[in-house]
């Protein structure tokens, strides 16, 4: 007489990309539930297989190395990058380099002593008055 076998339980996505990212790390559950101090096995292995999510997702990202918004939703680079909201996401390359080159060139205001002690932001009207171009510019007050 043959045994009969239950069929493994297919995996929900997020359950494949956890046990993905596990089995990549060489580290078997109970060495999981070990480093993350999670109380039952049981909870990893149900994470692997019917769990849409977890409370400890973003533990199981840094353990296994990976991007914490593509382990939870698929998103994203597997590794590397950072987590991005949804907003930048939806930008299109030439708005996310304006977005980027605005960011620089605030990180480099900030970094001279002149600008960052005191600087003053004059309006469009402002400008106009000095018969400068039109737009706020961010100026010394020694000007």
């Amino acid at each position: 007489m043959t045994k009969k076998t239950k069929p493994p339980t297919p995996r929900t996505n997020f359950g494949q990309r956890m046990f993905d990212a596990r089995t990549a790390k060489n580290l078997t559950q109970v060495q999981v539930r070990n480093r993350l101090k999670i109380k039952s096995q049981g909870t990893i292995s149900e994470a692997e297989t019917t769990a849409h999510g977890s409370v400890f997702v973003v533990d199981f990202a840094m353990l296994y190395g990976v991007n914490p918004v593509w382990l939870a939703r698929g998103e994203g680079p597997r590794t590397g990058g950072l987590p991005a909201p949804q907003w930048w996401i939806d930008l299109n390359d030439e708005n996310k380099k304006a977005i980027e080159k605005l960011a620089l060139m605030h990180l480099d205001a900030q970094k001279k002593p002149e600008i960052r002690q005191g600087a003053q932001v004059h309006t469009q009207k402002d400008s106009a008055k000095k018969g400068a171009g039109a737009g706020p510019a961010l100026v010394s007050n020694g000007d």
